[in-house]
């Protein structure tokens, strides 16, 4: 019985590491710098943002054509995260997916129920 029980915290102790692992690589890879287009009614529109990753925490920037805006409530589980930015006023959540193979950032933004969808690249 004791072999058992050893056997099934060492397998649970190696599952929580890899796990642990998993989420700090993928945390590390979405710091920096990502652009995208996103198309609205009112014509294309290029996004950039500055992401900083501190443990499952995400913080950082928004830059568009109207303006900067600071990203707060960052969260991040494993390959997934979500934000929100405040901008004059309004609220814009963010939720995002990192895409490992092809490094990239699949997006989806609600500006005030209107559901708009953006590919980041990372650049330098």
């Amino acid at each position: 019985m004791k072999k058992v029980a050893l056997t099934i915290a060492l397998v649970s102790s190696f599952v929580v590491c890899f796990g642990l692992m998993s989420m700090s690589r993928t945390s590390a890879k979405l710091n920096g710098s990502w652009s995208g287009v996103v198309a609205t009614t009112a014509g294309d529109c290029k996004l950039d943002y500055k992401f900083i990753t501190v443990g499952n925490h995400f913080i950082g920037t928004a830059v568009s054509p109207q303006g900067e805006a600071s990203i707060v409530d960052g969260t991040i589980n494993g390959s997934d995260f979500n934000f929100t930015l405040t901008f004059k006023g309004s609220e814009v959540k963010h939720t995002g997916t990192y895409n490992a193979a092809d490094n990239t950032i699949s997006m989806n933004l609600d500006l005030g129920g209107a559901q708009l969808h953006t590919t980041l690249t990372q650049g330098n």
